[in-house]
């Protein structure tokens, strides 16, 4: 098994509009993760995994993307999980269950949490200092950061494993379920599978009826 440092970022695949800052790698062992509602009903605990942590941008954007992979070591079962967000976040949420079912399981926050100083929930990142738009980090939760995921996280387990997910599925809810909408529409070689649930499509009317009922 390899542990990266920053001058392994050759391995990963040339992309025009991406550029890749650095590479980390930590072996995590006997990882407890307690109970989550609707994502693990009891706790998962004993996992063995390299965690690998990528930071990238979009050329132009400035705009500093986490990529997550959690790397089992043992009971692998050859596949890919990409899990999405939820919320006004675009992801890096619950790993640890793909892991226990033998997934290498990866997320991404899509530069939404600008570098760790916000909570992505919090909608901060949708307008700049000069109070218009983001559109970069706009197009990231649209749409750019699920298939960004995939890209990085196959070229992670090629390089750890030294072959390629046999399969990919992609899982998310509400924002996450949107998420896998849209990649299937836009990017259908992406995943073998899908499982969008809840997708939350209509995130203007949503924003309305939330104000409207305090």
């Amino acid at each position: 098994m390899r542990i990266w440092s920053r001058m392994d970022l050759e391995f990963l695949p040339a992309r025009p509009n991406l550029l890749l800052i650095s590479i980390h790698s930590t072996s995590v062992y006997n990882y407890l993760d307690p109970a989550v509602p609707l994502v693990a009903a009891s706790p998962v605990s004993g996992l063995d995994f390299c965690n690998v942590t990528i930071i990238l941008d979009h050329r132009g954007a400035n705009d500093p993307v986490l990529v997550t992979v959690w790397l089992p070591f043992e009971g692998r079962n050859g596949r890919f999980q990409a899990t999405g967000g939820g919320g006004l976040a675009a992801g890096l949420f619950q790993l640890a269950p793909g892991v226990a079912a033998g997934y290498a399981t990866a997320g991404t926050d899509g530069a939404l949490a600008l570098g760790g100083t916000i909570d992505a929930n919090s909608g901060l990142w949708i307008m700049g200092s000069d109070g218009t738009p983001r559109a970069e980090l706009l197009n990231n939760f649209a749409y750019r950061s699920g298939h960004d995921l995939v890209i990085v996280g196959r070229a992670v387990i090629k390089a750890f494993y030294g072959t390629c997910p046999k399969y990919s599925y992609w899982n998310g809810c509400s924002t996450g379920g949107r998420q896998g909408y849209f990649a299937a529409q836009e990017y259908p070689g992406d995943f073998d599978g899908i499982l969008a649930t809840f997708a939350s499509y209509f995130g203007a009317q949503e924003s309305a009826t939330n104000v409207a009922d305090g």
